[in-house]
């Protein structure tokens, strides 16, 4: 598989998700929407979210918060495409790209790794992944605070806890029919906890459109 700071690690992935689901369908007419979302909990070691968090922080250290995304859905963030990374870390990507829920979707290449930093007050807004920018499938790692995710259409949504260490696949419906953001702020969960956003990391991982040409 080919993907072409004084640091200071936020210690926050000590609270426990195992028992605790995920996704929540409460709101979903079409079941069908749920093969094309998973969620895997403890994804990478804690050892392999720090190298991550440390890496992305030091690619990310000299840009500033923006206010306005190129396409308007994401506020008060730092994004960069970032290409070289350790070989830990590559074995990172690698090993979740040949995971079960992206492995058949029988993709051959994959863009180089995005990074995007939500601060404390950042969000993503609804919004459907251009197809200029990747192909079938929308995948993330996710860093430093949970999120709560939410895919929509029309009258039904869906939500998704991404804690520390998760890593998320969207592809087929989820990935071309929902549009997809990331809430602000305290969001209660199905167990009635709270689930705080603070400062979030995630790897975007995408696969290349393949050209019929």
């Amino acid at each position: 598989m080919l993907i072409k700071t004084t640091v200071r690690v936020i210690r926050k992935c000590t609270r426990r998700y195992s028992a605790v689901s995920l996704i929540d369908s409460t709101d979903v007419k079409d079941l069908n929407l749920l093969k094309d979302v998973h969620v895997m909990s403890d994804a990478i070691t804690k050892a392999e979210h720090e190298t991550l968090v440390r890496e992305c922080e030091r690619s990310l250290k000299r840009r500033r918060y923006e206010t306005g995304h190129w396409d308007g859905v994401i506020e008060s963030f730092r994004e960069i495409t970032k290409r070289d990374w350790t070989l830990e870390s590559r074995k990172v990507f690698e090993r979740l790209i040949e995971s079960d829920p992206v492995e058949k979707l029988e993709l051959k290449e994959f863009l180089p790794p995005h990074v995007l930093d939500l601060s404390k007050d950042g969000f993503i807004k609804p919004h459907i992944d251009s197809i200029i920018a990747s192909g079938q499938m929308v995948a993330g790692i996710s860093l430093l605070s949970p999120a709560v995710m939410v895919l929509s259409r029309e009258s039904e949504s869906l939500r998704i806890l991404l804690p520390p260490r998760s890593f998320y696949v969207l592809s087929g419906t989820a990935r071309f029919e929902f549009k997809h953001e990331i809430l602000p702020g305290t969001t209660k969960w199905t167990d009635d906890s709270s689930i705080v956003r603070d400062r979030r990391i995630s790897i975007i991982l995408r696969d290349e459109i393949r050209s019929d040409s």
